[in-house]
């Protein structure tokens, strides 16, 4: 399991979806992804989803999202190497439905999206259902990222 090193821009590889914050006051903007991707946007994009300040002495916004990075994973081939062949179809519509559609599952292997700590789980969880070890598989590339999905 290796991590590879990758360029990160928050205000690049942050999605238009993800709410940023501008709020100065706020006592956990020093810890806050939300506050550094909004400070560090630059202007790009010019209007999108923000968190407007409730409290600016508040010290549990309920908005808040840590910093910190997570190992955020993608690639399903090593998943099934050591796969039985009566398993392997199963186990792939069994992916397809968890990522939502077939074209959500290739973006997920190809390294288009990227899979949250809680999806890396859930995923391991669902090749356990079929007696293969968690702790035996792993996923094509691992990367250290700020997870902007996971609430």
């Amino acid at each position: 399991m290796q991590t590879e090193q990758t360029p990160f821009r928050a205000f690049e590889n942050a999605p238009t979806s993800f709410a940023r914050c501008f709020n100065d006051e706020c006592p956990l903007s020093a810890q806050c992804l939300r506050r550094f991707v909004g400070q560090n946007e630059q202007g790009q994009p010019a209007i999108g989803l923000c968190v407007y300040p409730f409290d600016a002495t508040a010290a549990n916004c309920p908005h808040f999202r840590d910093v910190a990075k997570v190992q955020m994973a993608w690639g399903f081939d090593p998943l099934f190497h050591d796969v039985l062949e009566r398993h392997a179809t199963a186990l792939r519509r069994r992916l397809f439905s968890y990522c939502g559609t077939e074209t959500a599952y290739y973006r997920y292997n190809r390294g288009d999206k990227h899979l949250t700590p809680a999806q890396q789980q859930d995923i391991l969880a669902i090749f356990a259902e079929y007696g293969y070890d968690p702790a035996t598989l792993a996923f094509a590339h691992y990367a250290d990222e700020y997870n902007f999905y996971d609430a």
